[in-house]
Parts: structure tokens; C-alpha cells; sequence
């Protein structure tokens, strides 16, 4: 696995490609923790439509059985609710918000609110909901 690996999301239908799911190296953890951070960003034209929480799925499963990683993390700023709900969908684990941690396109410090999920998490999901 590279550093970063970004995919493009794309409609099936169309092949249009409406936004994109990145995994991180995970830099609020120690080196030597086998963890990697998500990231994603979707057109707010697709906003609404369970895309975004089906990629995130997918790119979990991935990681988890294929290339064998401990440990997922993702943030995200503390007004985007949106945001929140894939990530609570997707079954992370809120661990904290960590004051003044990102500065946002405009310049503005912003709080990160974090979430994690572990390699046991994920495994005994699916082993008493099916494939996620």
C-alpha cells in the first residue's frame, strides 16, 4: 500500500465521477501502529443518497480483510452533521474532539471530532450482522 490511496467514486449508471474515498497515513497515532486515517468528499449534488456511506463500506471491508490493517480512524469537523452520520453508520467509535486540530480552506482553526474502529470491531460486526 502506498502512502495515500485515493479512489474516485463514480456513478454506475453514468460512470460520471461524483467524488472520491482516500486512505491516510494516520499522524495522531504513533509510527509502528498498523493504523491509516479515511478521508472523503462527495459533489453536494449526491449528498443524501447513501453513496458516500456505501464507499465507506466497501474501502472498510477492503482494509480490513485484504490488506490487514489494526485500525481505521476518521474526523471530521464539528458543523458537519452529514459527515457524522456515515461515520456513525459505518460503525466507527467516537474516541474524542481534539481542539483546534485542522485549518479548513479559509484559514479558520477548527476542532476535529475522531472516531476509530478496530480490526476486532469490525470483525465481530460482521460476524453477527452478515456482510456490511
Amino acid at each position: 500500500m502506498e502512502k495515500d490511496d485515493v479512489w474516485a467514486m463514480e456513478l454506475k449508471e453514468s460512470g460520471k465521477v461524483v467524488g472520491s474515498v482516500g486512505i491516510h497515513e494516520d499522524t495522531k497515532r504513533s509510527a509502528g501502529i498498523n493504523a491509516r486515517m479515511l478521508g472523503y468528499v462527495l459533489s453536494r449534488h449526491y449528498w443524501g443518497r447513501g453513496l458516500m456511506t456505501e464507499a465507506v463500506r466497501r474501502v472498510i471491508r477492503y482494509m480490513f480483510e485484504e490488506t490487514g490493517v489494526d485500525l481505521l480512524s476518521i474526523c471530521h469537523y464539528p458543523h458537519n452533521a452529514r459527515s457524522r452520520r456515515v461515520i456513525e453508520k459505518c460503525g466507527f467509535v467516537y474516541e474524542g474532539t481534539i481542539r483546534q486540530a485542522g485549518r479548513i480552506y479559509d484559514g479558520t482553526v477548527m476542532d476535529e471530532v475522531c472516531y476509530s474502529i478496530t480490526k476486532e470491531e469490525y470483525f465481530a460486526s460482521i460476524g453477527q450482522h452478515g456482510e456490511k
